[in-house]
């Protein structure tokens, strides 16, 4: 049997052409250190590279563009319970920004922060949680402090059930409603605007092993999955309204349940890996 994944190389196939369109590389710990993407003469398109210290916690992250010219890197900084404090960005201009996580005791609140170089506010959130830690109020504000917009979470057995969005004058702007079924199947998510009007509607389904079957989308189109003997989905088809294939795709796996191709519309991918010893 193979060990980790050291690295995972993505092919498109197109016209009985094999094309290298992107690559990943991961540490021992399974941690991504190296993830390129690639133009379809296999140039480089975007370089990311990681990096973490012995607690798996990530320390800089860089990124490339084409010619690998640097773009940006950010630094992170953490507390010794392991809580992200800061992160520095460095711009290929060498402008930098900061931005800072304070956590508030008294109402549970997260504040971030993100300043310029010369301690300019740029943007600020305050994300408000409840005692299970799941957020139940997150306020946008610009750079002069001012609110640009406001979102409301209502939980229920832990599941999110409404959330609300509020623009800059504290007006309802959006409401999406999440429903769920006995067995904590989200089945439906219904979108109103500030009016209260319907405008958007998914509705999900569900087999007798409690896996999707099929997405409806303001019934304006399907999406239905099949699986193997492995509970896997080797099948994703969406359909227009009037039957119609819009999209296909077969995924075939290998004995390690790895993902080794992926067969559609648009082409074919095949994925390659290489595993640590």
């Amino acid at each position: 049997m193979s060990g980790k994944i050291k690295k995972l190389t993505i092919y498109s196939e197109l016209n009985n052409q094999k094309i290298k369109s992107s690559e990943v590389i991961f540490d021992n710990n399974g941690n991504e250190i190296e993830n390129t993407s690639y133009l379809n003469d296999e140039s480089i398109e975007t370089k990311i590279v990681t990096s973490f210290n012995d607690k798996n916690l990530k320390l800089e992250e860089t990124t490339y563009t084409q010619d690998e010219e640097f773009a940006e890197k950010t630094t992170f900084f953490w507390n010794e319970n392991n809580k992200l404090l800061k992160e520095e960005i460095e711009f290929a201009d060498e402008s930098k920004s900061i931005r800072t996580f304070k956590k508030e005791s008294s109402d549970n609140s997260l504040i971030v922060t993100l300043v310029d170089e010369d301690n300019e506010l740029e943007e600020k959130e305050i994300l408000k949680s409840d005692s299970l830690g799941n957020i139940i109020e997150k306020t946008t504000f610009d750079e002069n402090e001012e609110i640009v917009e406001r979102i409301e979470n209502v939980w229920e057995n832990n599941k999110i059930v409404k959330q609300i969005e509020f623009d800059n004058q504290n007006k309802l702007t959006t409401e999406r409603i999440f429903r769920f079924d006995q067995n904590e199947n989200l089945i439906e998510r219904l979108t109103l605007n500030d009016k209260k009007e319907l405008i958007h509607t998914v509705t999900f389904s569900y087999d007798v092993q409690n896996r999707i079957t099929e997405q409806i989308i303001n019934k304006n189109y399907f999406i239905k999955y099949s699986y193997d003997k492995e509970n896997r989905i080797n099948t994703e088809e969406r359909f227009l309204s009037n039957g119609i294939v819009q999209y296909q795709k077969i995924s075939k796996f290998n004995e390690q349940n790895l993902i080794i191709e992926e067969d559609g519309t648009e082409g074919t991918k095949v994925y390659e890996y290489e595993f640590y010893e």
